[in-house]
């Protein structure tokens, strides 16, 4: 029996804008502690959708952006905050600023006593202070 072979279209990395829209979505949804289906209820999406914008293999219209925006509660500035000092990063530092190291943080900071929070947060402002004194 003779097979012949599959031809599949070159899988295309994702473009870096449309890669950090989607962390940037992702972020925001595990901040509401959502999942993709309630996102996509909320924003009248398909999960399907909202795992293709979330993934950076689908660009997404400034109509689905601003749905998902105001589903979360999120000004549309949040999406595209810091979008232009993460693409100056070589590809594979720039993807591990927008996907695990965040979603690591943000499931650490999930994870805290609610009290604590305030407490992190000045943390972190001091850190940055200090660190661009240093600079």
């Amino acid at each position: 029996r003779l097979q012949l072979p599959i031809h599949r279209a070159p899988r295309k990395r994702p473009d870096p804008c449309d890669a950090h829209l989607g962390a940037r979505i992702r972020l925001g949804r595990k901040m509401a502690g959502w999942s993709q289906f309630q996102l996509g209820v909320h924003a009248g999406l398909t999960t399907k959708q909202v795992q293709m914008y979330e993934s950076g293999v689908t660009t997404i219209s400034i109509t689905a952006l601003y749905r998902i925006a105001h589903a979360l509660n999120l000004p549309m500035g949040y999406f595209v905050k810091q979008m232009d000092k993460v693409l100056k990063l070589p590809p594979a530092r720039r993807a591990i600023a927008m996907s695990a190291d965040l979603e690591k943080a943000l499931d650490m900071y999930l994870s805290i006593p609610d009290g604590m929070h305030k407490v992190l947060y000045e943390f972190l402002t001091g850190l940055v202070k200090r660190g661009r004194a240093l600079m």
